[in-house]
């Protein structure tokens, strides 16, 4: 199913990663390739020694063909040496990376994101779209003024440990999606409250000033009929 979306890598301080994926990139998808990846401990030492050395920028072609794979898994394994067929060497792989970054900023197709922070151990993710604010994951994307995707959930690497099944994984992102449609919906209510308060307030003040215009009307009556 076309969903698209990010996966998004910071580590040393730096965006290291931001892959940008056309296909199954809801929670049920793409989200739970990446919480299997991270609930092996294993895995993230040989991803962080894919990205330290056998990554690399790559063309067009490349790209489309790795759009649709869990980008994670491709850095790792290509830690493990493969063999060569010509002089049965064992060599590195290099795998094709691209940041991608300001796809970010494009909330109404970018449908999901998903960050892994090597730096902090945790796993954001991110769906939907808001306005920049501090703080934010991707205030320093994009323009100024641009959208970014919405937080909805942070998971620790040792909680993705404990975490028993996708099923688990997938029902705290839920959770977490509704409390979050439930406080826009109450702000939006607000807002409406809001808005009416300041139409009656308008009506109140059109109210009087008709008031005062048919005061101002039979004063000028009287005054006409008192004249010679």
């Amino acid at each position: 199913m076309g969903t698209r979306h990010l996966i998004c890598v910071f580590w040393k301080g730096k965006w290291v990663l931001a892959q940008y994926g056309q296909f199954d990139g809801y929670p049920e998808g793409q989200g739970v390739k990446v919480f299997k990846f991270l609930s092996v401990a294993r895995n993230i030492d040989n991803f962080k020694a894919g990205l330290e050395h056998h990554i690399y920028e790559p063309n067009q072609e490349e790209l489309n063909a790795i759009w649709a794979e869990c980008i994670l898994g491709i850095i790792a394994r290509a830690s493990q040496p493969q063999e060569d067929a010509d002089s049965a060497e064992l060599k590195p792989k290099k795998v094709p990376v691209n940041l991608q970054l300001t796809f970010a900023n494009h909330t109404l197709f970018c449908e999901w994101a998903y960050v892994i922070d090597l730096d902090k151990e945790v796993l954001e993710v991110y769906g939907g779209g808001e306005h920049k604010h501090d703080g934010h994951r991707f205030k320093d994307v994009g323009d100024k003024d641009a959208d970014v995707p919405a937080f909805v959930y942070s998971y620790g690497f040792n909680e993705l440990y404990l975490t028993e099944s996708e099923n688990e994984f997938l029902e705290k992102i839920k959770q977490a999606c509704d409390q979050k449609n439930d406080g826009d919906e109450a702000e939006d209510d607000f807002s409406l409250r809001e808005s009416d308060g300041d139409d009656d307030e308008d009506g109140k003040d059109a109210d009087k000033q008709i008031v005062k215009d048919e005061t101002k009307d039979e004063d000028a009556q009287r005054s006409a009929k008192g004249s010679p």
